[in-house]
């Protein structure tokens, strides 16, 4: 029984657009781990910048209190 060359060319295609989705479906799987990774990334930001916004907070709230305390006396 003969092949029909037909039939061997849809194979063909069929064959190698499977492997184009499966390509696509390994890059969209690697997008995907690498958003997540960022997610992680960007919580990191905003505690560093909360942290640094409260450690001149405390900063501002010290130099405050050192003003109400009033000039030191150096003479004697």
């Amino acid at each position: 029984m003969a092949e029909d060359p037909l039939i061997h060319q849809r194979f063909v295609e069929g064959t190698n657009k499977y492997g184009d989705m499966v390509g696509e479906a390994r890059r969209a799987h690697e997008n995907t781990q690498h958003a997540r990774n960022l997610e992680g990334r960007s919580f990191n930001w905003k505690a560093a910048i909360l942290l640094l916004i409260l450690i001149a907070g405390a900063a501002g709230l010290l130099f405050l209190l050192s003003q109400l305390a009033g000039p030191a006396d150096y003479l004697p």
